[in-house]
């Protein structure tokens, strides 16, 4: 697949778009297993590297292999999503209400799918007040299945060196 090929651009970029509102929407109502079904593929590596303070950009950001604040995959997923739904979850009782933004869209044709990257801001309110902000970028690899488009690889980056003890939060 090329930018040649694509048909309508335009038309593509809705259709990711739209996938990305439908996620948040699933997200924020804590259906985290129907989120897992909706958005990726049986093969997905969902990764969130650690990130660091350094002079170079560039090496702020830890690799693959490294030490990662997430790197699961499909069964780690939702084993997470079933822990969060238990009375085992203590920092989610009562669960945190989340809004999602997700904005600067781009997409890029790669291979038989897509690399997009999006910059995201999740807001995390508990018990009436703002308990955490996340800022960042994620960057998904997609294919195209049988069920529409699928995330098979999911990079999250975060702007936060320092993050809370107790991350309940999926980006």
């Amino acid at each position: 697949m090329t930018l040649d090929t694509i048909e309508d651009p335009r038309l593509l970029h809705y259709e990711i778009e739209q996938f990305y509102f439908a996620e948040a929407e699933l997200l924020e109502a804590g259906r985290y297993e129907d989120w897992i079904e909706a958005t990726f593929t049986e093969d997905i590596h969902y990764w969130m590297p650690v990130r660091e303070t350094h002079n170079d950009r560039a090496l702020g950001v830890r690799g693959e292999g490294d030490l990662a604040i997430y790197d699961d995959d499909r069964t780690f997923l939702a084993a997470r999503a079933e822990r969060f739904r238990s009375a085992l979850a203590h920092a989610e009782l009562p669960p945190s209400r989340l809004r999602y933004f997700v904005t600067n869209l781009r997409i890029e044709p790669a291979g038989e799918g897509l690399a997009t990257r999006c910059n995201l801001l999740v807001n995390q309110t508990r018990l009436g007040r703002l308990e955490h902000q996340y800022v960042g970028e994620r960057q998904d690899a997609f294919r195209r299945t049988d069920a529409g488009w699928r995330i098979h690889r999911r990079q999250v980056i975060l702007d936060h060196t320092t993050l809370p003890r107790s991350l309940t939060v999926f980006f």
